[in-house]
């Protein structure tokens, strides 16, 4: 079986209608990637957005407002008052990586729900630290992967779940994108090739082995930007448990084929584009050892 599937960002039928029982979201954070989630958000039938703020002016907060409908009084020139802001009840926040963490806990301190856009910080530690926060004062706290919701990778985890191409063994996955030498930013803001695409093809291996835990083994070569110093390329080896294995390629240097494939004992399983897939296809075994896809 062949299956495609689609999202896209603009929605083409009429908006959904709201109630007072919305669940009402404040955007911490006024750029592309913010008006994205807004786009996106056009299609949710039991939330509004109601609050943004953008730090540097509140001019920009109140322009990209009205975009999205949030009346000009809730549109703030902080972030402080978007957390006061008593009628919101979840922050998405989509600031730069190295402010995650700080925007984070300042939500989650003002009893806020939060959805964090990928990385939730720029290292382990402080990716407990939010966590803790979120658990201390029982607040709802995720990590904004957008690819884990995408009906492709939701059929595919079931596909998976139920045995589809026998156990697992392998995971081959890729992300790479060419992005010219004077965007690829400062170090400091946490915009290196890991955290903007590394995260995608290693979600791909922990949706298949993380059930076992955390690798074994870790084997990796990456290549660091001669002026920056930031990383650009990375290639990377997984081991889990006694016999998976995952392969992964990431880079701000070339486009990659971008492609997710999951093998199994019985078949293969791919998905792609890999970080946001609207096709998959398995392929299962046959007896003369050819395949056969479904």
């Amino acid at each position: 079986r062949r299956s495609t599937m689609g999202s896209s960002l603009r929605c083409q039928e009429p908006a959904p209608k709201h109630d007072q029982n919305d669940i009402t979201w404040g955007i911490l954070g006024c750029g592309r990637v913010s008006a994205d989630f807004c786009e996106a958000f056009r299609n949710v039938s039991n939330g509004k957005i109601v609050a943004c703020a953008a730090s540097r002016s509140r001019r920009r907060a109140v322009a990209f407002g009205q975009r999205y409908g949030i009346l000009a009084k809730r549109c703030y020139g902080s972030y402080e008052e978007l957390c006061s802001d008593e009628a919101v009840q979840v922050i998405y926040i989509a600031t730069m990586h190295s402010f995650h963490k700080e925007h984070a806990l300042m939500a989650l301190k003002a009893g806020k729900h939060v959805l964090i856009e990928k990385p939730m910080g720029m290292s382990a530690d402080e990716a407990k630290v939010i966590i803790v926060a979120a658990r201390q004062r029982g607040l709802f706290l995720m990590e904004g992967v957008w690819t884990r919701c995408f009906p492709a990778v939701r059929e595919a985890r079931r596909l998976l779940a139920r045995g589809a191409i026998g156990r697992v063994t392998s995971v081959f996955a890729d992300y790479g994108k060419r992005v010219p030498p004077h965007r690829r930013t400062d170090p400091v803001l946490g915009r290196g090739a890991t955290t903007d695409m590394g995260i995608y093809p290693i979600a791909s291996a922990a949706m298949a082995f993380g059930g076992l835990g955390l690798p074994s083994r870790v084997a990796a070569a990456g290549v660091l930007d001669q002026k920056t110093r930031i990383d650009v390329a990375a290639s990377v080896s997984l081991v889990y448990g006694d016999r998976e294995t995952a392969s992964i390629h990431y880079s701000k240097l070339a486009n990659t084929p971008e492609e997710t494939r999951y093998v199994g004992t019985e078949g293969v399983i791919t998905l792609n584009p890999g970080h946001c897939p609207t096709n998959l296809t398995i392929e299962t075994n046959t007896p003369d050892g050819c395949g056969r896809r479904l």
